[in-house]
């Protein structure tokens, strides 16, 4: 079941946590864990990890686990040089095999913000907070 208001200000208020909080959450089948982690002097990243590890090759998003990643999709050809490409011909273009609204997706362990983490969490249907009273308990 998705979760609730209650289970994001919990999350937040942990992540916060002077010393570098993290949280626990239980999707799909798969423990995923999320960590503040300094990213500089000033600022700090939320990284993710799934069943405790992270694997590089996740980025590259061919797998079950990149869904719990950070994805950016951008085109892959610049501004400038699709502006430059504006005047040609479509004929020109499709002979040479360009095209302006190629997009790649890139994924990323890290999270920048709480919004954007607390966007992609609203998707998922089957997850649960794991909070540290249960883990103490058990």
């Amino acid at each position: 079941m998705p979760l609730s208001k209650d289970d994001f200000k919990y999350i937040e208020k942990e992540l916060s946590s002077v010393f570098f909080g993290r949280i626990e959450l239980l999707i799909e089948g798969y423990e995923v864990t999320y960590a503040m982690l300094p990213n500089s002097p000033f600022s700090n990243s939320i990284m993710t990890y799934v069943n405790g590890e992270f694997i590089f090759k996740w980025t590259e998003g061919d797998c079950h686990e990149a869904r719990f990643l950070r994805s950016r999709t951008m085109l892959l050809l610049g501004n400038k040089f699709r502006k430059g490409l504006k005047g040609m011909s479509k004929k020109f273009l499709k002979e040479n095999g360009i095209d302006l609204a190629n997009k790649r997706t890139s994924y990323s362990p890290l999270w920048n913000s709480f919004r954007t983490l607390f966007a992609h969490l609203k998707k998922f249907e089957d997850i649960q907070l794991i909070r540290e009273e249960e883990n103490s308990n058990g």
